[in-house]
C-alpha cells in the first residue's frame, strides 16, 4: 500500500548515481542503522565489554568512548573519526556476503538519519578480540550530498540494527543537514548546543549563528570532559552570548582564573577538553544583577563552587 506521508522510496532516491552499486544484487547490500543512544546500542551491539566494576561500555580501538560523549551522535558529530573506527568493528563473518552498507543513524522512535554508502573493500582480524574482525570501508562520494538530509521511516521493529536492500524504505523528509560542508554545526535550538573549542570558533564566524547568539543571553556551562568539572557562567551584555563566547575563542579561558591555570600548563589543554553548552536562556534586555542571581542558582544546582572551576 502506498505511503501517501512519504516522498520516495530510498531505494529509488539512490539509484542512478554509482553504475556498481545499482548493479550489485541487493542480497549483497544492506541498511545498516546505529541506535541513537548508547544505552540502546548496549542491547544489539556486540563490541561490549565488561568494566572492573561489572558496568558495560561500549569499546572504540580497544579503548572506551571518550569522556563527554554520552550517544552515538555526539560520537557521529564530535569524534567523526572514532564513529568510523566504531561502525568498522563487527563480529567475524557477520557481513562476508556484504559488498555495500548504506548506513544510518537512528533517531526519534522508528525514523533513521542516512549517513552515507561505504564499499567494504576487505577484513582484517581485530586485535583487540578473537571473534571481531576490522571493516576496510570506503566511503562513496556520490551520495554525499544527501548525507544527513534523507530521514526515513526505519521500521516497525526499530532494534533491527540492519535490513538487506530489497526491503524498501520511504523517505519522510528532505532537511538541511547535521553540518554545513565546512563542518559548521547546523543551529537547531539553544539548547542542542554542544561545542568544542574547534566547533566554537566555527559558529563564531557563521552568520547564521552569529545572529542567533546575538539574540540571547543565557546561563552557559563550560564542562572538562577529561574530569566532569565544570564552570557556570552568565552574560547581560549587549552582544549577549556571542560577545563571551569570542573571548573563549581567542585563548579558551576567556579571563576565568581557574581555567586559564589549566592552558598555562597544557597549552593545547581547552583544545582537548573544553566543552561549550547553554544551561537556560534569559531575557535579552536582563540586567547584570538578574543574570547573576540566576547564575548563582545554577552554581549551586551544579556544586560549580565546591567540585568544578567557579571560585566566587
Amino acid at each position: 500500500m502506498e505511503n501517501l506521508n512519504s516522498i520516495i522510496t530510498l531505494q529509488a532516491l539512490l539509484k542512478g548515481r554509482n553504475k556498481d552499486f545499482d548493479n550489485t544484487h541487493w542480497s549483497n547490500i544492506q541498511l545498516v542503522r546505529h541506535a541513537y543512544t548508547i544505552e540502546r546500542a548496549k542491547k544489539n551491539d556486540k563490541n561490549l565489554k565488561k568494566g572492573n566494576k561489572g558496568k558495560e561500555e561500549i569499546l572504540i580501538d580497544g579503548k572506551p568512548v571518550p569522556p563527554g560523549i554520552s550517544n552515538i551522535y555526539e560520537l557521529y558529530i564530535y569524534r567523526r573519526d572514532l564513529f568510523e573506527k566504531y561502525q568498522s568493528e563487527q563480529k567475524k563473518g557477520r557481513f562476508d556476503k556484504i559488498k555495500y552498507w548504506v548506513v544510518f543513524l537512528g533517531e526519534k522512535e522508528s525514523t533513521s538519519r542516512f549517513l552515507g554508502i561505504y564499499e567494504i573493500m576487505g577484513r582484517k582480524q581485530s586485535p583487540h578480540k578473537q571473534e571481531e574482525e576490522i571493516l576496510d570501508l570506503r566511503h562513496l562520494s556520490e551520495f554525499q550530498f544527501l548525507e544527513e538530509k534523507v530521514i526515513i521511516d526505519w521500521s516497525k521493529s526499530p532494534l533491527n540494527w540492519y535490513l538487506y536492500y530489497n526491503k524498501e524504505r520511504q523517505v519522510l523528509r528532505i532537511e538541511e543537514g547535521l553540518t554545513k560542508s565546512d563542518g559548521t554545526p547546523v543551529f537547531r535550538n539553544y539548547e542542542d548546543i554542544i561545542l568544542d573549542f574547534v566547533q566554537l570558533n566555527k559558529v563564531l564566524k557563521d552568520q547564521d549563528w552569529i545572529k542567533v547568539l546575538k539574540a540571547i543571553n543565557c546561563i552557559y556551562l563550560i564542562t572538562d570532559k577529561s574530569n566532569g568539572k565544570v564552570y557556570v557562567g552568565s552574560t547581560s551584555g549587549k552582544e549577549r552570548i556571542f560577545q563571551r563566547w569570542s573571548q573563549y575563542g581567542k585563548d579558551g579561558h576567556g579571563g576565568n582564573v581557574e581555567l586559564e591555570k589549566l592552558i598555562k600548563k597544557d597549552s593545547q589543554y581547552h583544545i582537548k577538553n573544553f566543552q561549550w553548552t547553554i544551561l537556560e536562556t534569559l531575557k535579552s534586555n536582563i540586567t547584570q544583577q538578574e543574570a547573576v542571581e540566576r547564575e548563582n542558582l545554577w552554581k549551586r544546582k551544579m556544586l560549580s563552587l565546591e567540585h568544578g572551576y567557579n571560585n566566587n
